[in-house]
């Protein structure tokens, strides 16, 4: 539990920081469609305002603007306003040759519509329009057209009053100063956010390269564990069996034995010279070179033949598939059979009430695969995370994995690999029993082409 919340931590804190992140994102471009909706209808606001002060202001006829003073016109886009004649250049005074309207002066410069000329023409036309937004340098750029008219019918001219907003204009008008906010939220939250993000990622990272360093420290106690134990074992044994060694080479010299009693000797003493070869094998191993099994099929079958009588006993039905052609692997017998017979023992332990074992040998080219499998409750997972396909352990209640571990580093030192996992069928993946899988090398003259 400590190792998933150990995990779970920081991956969720990752999902939640990426999804406020994502969320963000989204309320920021509402948030800008939002203000540009606002935009246009405060600068629509504006122009109708100004198009009719201008459209008095422009009638000869109604001098009474001259003693007014101007009128405080509504100013919240903080716009650059530009009165325009009907071939689109700044209306001018016929007689000074003065600009007639710019808010402010600097608007002659500032203001650039001849992108959206088009909406040029529709004022022209009499209809107001509001130009799509674009961008100019880092700012919002929107521009408003309104006609302006006079009310006196003598006077034919058409003007059109061209409003934007967008750089070098604003000020410190609201929209001005909200863009300024948004701005500088932005330029604060997405430096930030993305830190987070990064921190996040190594921290990860770190966890990861901490795992595996604890898997492998884990994995070497474990190794350590086996050969102090193994060891201890292999130096208490070789008295007894040298003791049994010498006693049965004595009844076979002075009693006298019939043949069968004498048959027994014999076997009695080749399986106490083999127990102290694997003894003298484990505790000098720099003596002995790899071995190899010359003829896998043939070894497989003298095993289960020789376990025939095990398996009645403890009511277990035995299905094989050996195929006859010639394998050899790179193993050693001893401790292949060692293997074997753990397997075996393993399953019948898990199957007091007896059930069902099935062994089969398979050509993958450069490698002979043995594949071992039961009918039992499976192994259990031995931790959440797995590493190269080793995560089952024994499914004992008292059981360690120990012989699995052991039999793992075993077919590893031949340049094999053994990969332990359960048999599962249909969608809720319900466990059939164990399967064990060792691949082993193919060496010798019937190595696969």
């Amino acid at each position: 539990m400590a190792m998933v919340l150990r995990w779970f931590a920081p991956a969720a804190l990752f999902v939640l920081l990426l999804g406020l992140l994502l969320s963000a994102r989204d309320q920021r471009r509402q948030a800008w469609v939002e203000l540009e909706k606002t935009l246009e209808a405060t600068l629509l606001l504006e122009a109708n305002a100004r198009a009719i002060w201008l459209s008095e202001r422009l009638d000869p006829f109604y001098p009474a603007w001259r003693e007014e003073p101007e009128p405080l016109l509504p100013d919240l886009s903080g716009a650059g306003w530009l009165l325009l004649d009907s071939s689109g250049e700044v209306a001018l005074h016929f007689q000074t040759r003065q600009v007639l309207y710019a808010d402010p002066p600097s608007a002659t410069r500032e203001v650039d519509w001849k992108p959206d000329r088009d909406y040029f023409l529709s004022a022209l036309a009499g209809e107001e329009s509001v130009a799509p937004a674009r961008t100019g340098g880092r700012r919002l750029v929107k521009t408003v057209f309104t006609p302006v008219s006079v009310k006196s019918e003598s006077i034919s001219t058409r003007w059109v009053l061209v409003g934007q907003v967008g750089p070098g204009s604003g000020g410190d008008s609201y929209f001005a100063n909200l863009l300024k906010s948004q701005r500088r939220f932005w330029s604060t939250a997405l430096p930030i956010s993305v830190a987070g993000i990064l921190l996040l990622v190594l921290l990860l990272r770190r966890l990861a390269v901490t795992y595996r360093l604890e898997q492998s420290l884990r994995e070497a106690e474990e190794s350590m564990e086996l050969e102090s134990l193994t060891s201890t074992l292999a130096h208490e044994l070789r008295n007894p069996l040298s003791i049994i060694q010498s006693c049965a080479e004595i009844v076979g010299k002075r009693e006298k034995l019939t043949p069968d009693g004498r048959e027994l000797i014999e076997d009695l003493l080749s399986e106490v010279r083999r127990t102290q070869d694997v003894l003298s094998r484990h505790l000098h191993p720099e003596r002995g070179d790899l071995e190899e099994v010359e003829n896998l099929p043939d070894f497989c079958r003298r095993f289960w033949q020789k376990r025939q009588a095990l398996l009645q006993t403890q009511s277990i039905r035995l299905a094989t598939d050996i195929p006859d052609t010639p394998v050899s692997v790179r193993a050693v017998p001893d401790q292949l059979e060692k293997i074997l017979d753990n397997l075996l023992r393993n399953s019948i332990e898990a199957l007091p009430g007896g059930g069902e074992v099935r062994f089969t040998l398979v050509d993958r080219g450069a490698r002979a695969e043995l594949v071992f499998q039961d009918n039992g409750p499976g192994l259990r997972i031995a931790s959440f995370f797995s590493r190269e396909g080793w995560k089952y352990g024994s499914s004992k209640p008292r059981g360690k994995g120990v012989g699995l571990r052991l039999a793992r580093k075993w077919v590893s030192k031949w340049g094999g690999r053994l990969r332990a996992g359960n048999r599962r069928r249909g969608i809720l993946g319900r466990i059939e029993g164990a399967e064990i899988r060792i691949a082993l090398a193919r060496t010798g003259k019937f190595q696969a082409d």
